[in-house]
């Protein structure tokens, strides 16, 4: 009986740099090419004027806090594959997987619903009624899109928890490039197709989730291990296997819903400060994307290696993983912000709004403000999605959610609210959330250090 075939099969012995990098890499190319495609739907809107382009930010986050709180549960197949492949139980591997695809198909129905309740969000938020217009308006086609999100998560899932990361780069990259193209002709109209503004933004964006799906499920049907036990049912829906993977990646799901769910707050009370202060962070978040979405990259990279090397009991192999993570992490970090700080005024001249009223000099000194607060935020923020790879890899998922439930509602949502309520500073609120990460980072650090995740596992 097939386990694993001789191209999957993982060669490199106890993790660490070669092995880290290489699922790292590829997903991190991809990840890039997603941050560059968000800075220019944001320098697309931006030339629409400052409500469309607040209306970005906002929406999008709404969005994705809808969205993720189904992907990052069902996405969690991809720990079950690759604590599977790490045992060699390929059989395993791709009955987890069959079931992450048959909830992505269940969870249609539940994203229409959850539309609506991002709308009642946007109304609670009391924004402009020019830039809750333009909220809504994405948010109606990106949420139900969502479906697209979650299906590639699980796609990507059997091919990353193999290490075949090489190919998940491949769709990413031909996925945004088709964004790319798509969004000036939606969100500026062309030809017979009419400017739409943040609605066209949308709809670029689901093509290109849909595109990269189609691409991944192509090479899943030419997978060995699909194949191989494809024909021995090990594709039929079976319920109890979808409930167990359900019950723990629900914990999952939760983790990433409450950073959205803080980050969202956060952003919102964001939206009623000044077009100057909400569009200036506009820019910051979307350039600092770059960063943050390769440490997606690198989180997602320690959870994979970290579960293969724990399904395969080598829990030194484990650490030496987190051990890169960090070093790769402090790295990028490194890199990144000595190109970013110099160059923050040419940043910042790029995305000036046409219609600002405010002096270029002002949008140049919030700018450069908020791009050093990032800075103090990054190490703690990347540090602590190291830690939490690593246990989301080993499936320690209930200590992460209590961790980051407790750092976000009880901490920084609170920190945000008194802000808004009785400070009314922006820096003030700025300053919330290096605060939060590196308290948070701590707590993962601390856990991981413990050792009380050795023993867990998972099983089908």
């Amino acid at each position: 009986m097939l386990t694993m075939s001789d191209e999957n099969r993982d060669v490199t012995p106890g993790g660490g740099f070669a092995e880290t990098l290489k699922v790292v890499l590829p997903l991190a190319a991809m990840q890039l090419v997603y941050a560059a495609n968000s800075i220019w739907e944001r320098f697309l809107l931006s030339q629409r004027g400052c409500a469309a382009l607040q209306a970005s930010l906002s929406a999008s986050m709404v969005s994705v806090m809808f969205v993720c709180l189904l992907s990052a549960a069902i996405g969690y197949t991809s720990v079950y594959v690759a604590q599977f492949h790490g045992a060699e139980r390929g059989r395993d591997a791709v009955r987890a997987f069959a079931q992450g695809v048959w909830l992505s198909v269940l969870s249609i129905p539940l994203l229409v619903l959850l539309a609506f309740a991002a709308f009642a969000l946007v109304d609670v938020a009391a924004h402009a009624p020019e830039v809750a217009a333009g909220e809504k308006a994405y948010i109606a086609i990106y949420v139900p899109g969502g479906f697209f999100t979650i299906l590639s998560g699980v796609l990507a899932g059997l091919l990353t928890g193999q290490g075949r990361t090489g190919w998940v780069s491949v769709c990413g990259v031909v996925g945004v490039l088709v964004n790319i193209a798509l969004s000036p002709i939606f969100i500026d109209g062309w030809g017979l197709v009419p400017a739409m503004g943040n609605a066209g933004a949308a709809i670029a964006g689901v093509i290109s989730l849909a595109s990269i799906a189609a691409l991944q499920g192509a090479a899943v049907c030419r997978d060995a291990l699909v194949r191989a036990h494809g024909r021995d049912g090990a594709l039929r829906p079976d319920f109890p296997l979808m409930w167990k993977i359900l019950r723990t990646g629900a914990f999952n799901g939760m983790t990433a819903f409450a950073s959205c769910v803080a980050f969202t707050v956060f952003t919102l009370v964001l939206g009623r400060f000044d077009a100057l202060g909400a569009g200036s962070a506009n820019v910051v978040f979307a350039v600092n994307n770059l960063f943050y979405c390769v440490m997606c990259a690198l989180s997602d990279g320690v959870c994979i290696v970290s579960g293969r090397r724990h399904g395969a009991n080598d829990t030194e192999a484990v650490r030496r993983t987190v051990r890169t993570g960090v070093f790769l992490c402090l790295g990028l970090l490194a890199a990144v912000y000595c190109v970013l700080l110099p160059l923050s005024d040419v940043v910042a001249d790029v995305f000036l709004p046409q219609d600002a009223e405010f002096t270029a000099e002002a949008w140049r000194a919030s700018v450069r403000m908020l791009f050093l607060i990032m800075l103090v935020r990054e190490v703690g923020e990347g540090i602590g999605m190291v830690f939490e790879g690593a246990l989301r890899g080993v499936g320690d998922v209930r200590f992460v959610m209590g961790a980051k439930l407790g750092c976000d509602i009880c901490l920084w949502m609170p920190a945000v609210l008194a802000v808004a309520a009785f400070h009314r500073s922006l820096l003030a609120l700025w300053w919330t959330m290096p605060a939060f990460f590196a308290v948070l980072s701590t707590v993962l650090f601390l856990r991981f250090r413990s050792g009380a995740w050795i023993r867990r596992r998972l099983s089908a």
